[in-house]
């Protein structure tokens, strides 16, 4: 039984919001992994992964039936507990087929679209509104959180400045989160997971959207009746 994760939804409304193989192209991929996707919803992963890996290894098989096999491995291994499997599953289906729809991952679990955008390589030149835009350069603004992810504890009410990368779509790329002063290390890494699962505003440059290095303030402090409770507010300079 893989350790609990965020509550699996791979009801079949969900399964089909990410790319499915066509029923055109050869039945015995799409059969196994049709069989695959059963067996993950009745959280049978191995069986789910060994099928997927089959697929994804299958030189009969099209680009695009490897590609989505690949995309479900990474599915199967993030609820096995496998987040670096995941990303690797998802990178070889981004490898297969470059550009994959994957934008239902983000509604079966917003954890799966912050790691497939980890597998996908950055493109676009990368601008710095650090210290400030340049002129023509629109920065983003902070939006919202896609999710209330679990923060560490041992943490301080405090204040503190953070530096991330925003992509074209308005999300911080994966490890670009650098905490520049923190009232505790506790803190800086509240600050740096709220930070991952942050909506911006897109940087726009001549009209389109653009890549950006942004520096923001933050501020952590308690909220509602438990102290435990923490919740930060991010402004950019």
């Amino acid at each position: 039984m893989p350790p609990p994760r965020h509550q699996l939804i791979l009801a079949a409304s969900a399964l089909t919001l990410l790319a499915a193989p066509s029923a055109l192209s050869q039945r015995s991929a799409t059969d196994r992994i049709e069989t695959a996707r059963a067996q993950m919803q009745a959280r049978n992963f191995d069986s789910a992964t060994a099928l997927l890996v089959r697929v994804v290894e299958d030189p009969s098989a099209t680009a695009g039936e490897r590609a989505s096999a690949g995309l479900w491995l990474g599915v199967a291994h993030y609820y096995m507990g496998d987040d670096s499997g995941a990303v690797q599953a998802f990178r070889v289906a981004v490898a297969l087929d470059s550009a994959i729809d994957a934008s239902g991952l983000e509604r079966i679990d917003p954890v799966l679209d912050t790691l497939f955008r980890s597998a996908r390589p950055a493109s676009g030149p990368l601008y710095s509104c650090v210290p400030a835009c340049k002129r023509g350069l629109r920065g983003p603004r902070f939006l919202r959180f896609r999710e209330s992810p679990p923060l560490p504890l041992g943490w301080d009410p405090g204040h503190g400045v953070a530096q991330a990368i925003v992509d074209t779509s308005g999300h911080v790329e994966p490890g670009s989160v650098r905490i520049v002063t923190a009232p505790s290390p506790a803190t800086g890494r509240a600050a740096q997971t709220m930070l991952h699962v942050a909506e911006f505003s897109k940087a726009i440059l001549a009209g389109a959207p653009v890549r950006v290095m942004i520096q923001l303030r933050y501020e952590c402090r308690p909220f509602g009746s438990a102290a435990l409770n923490i919740a930060c507010w991010f402004w950019t300079f």
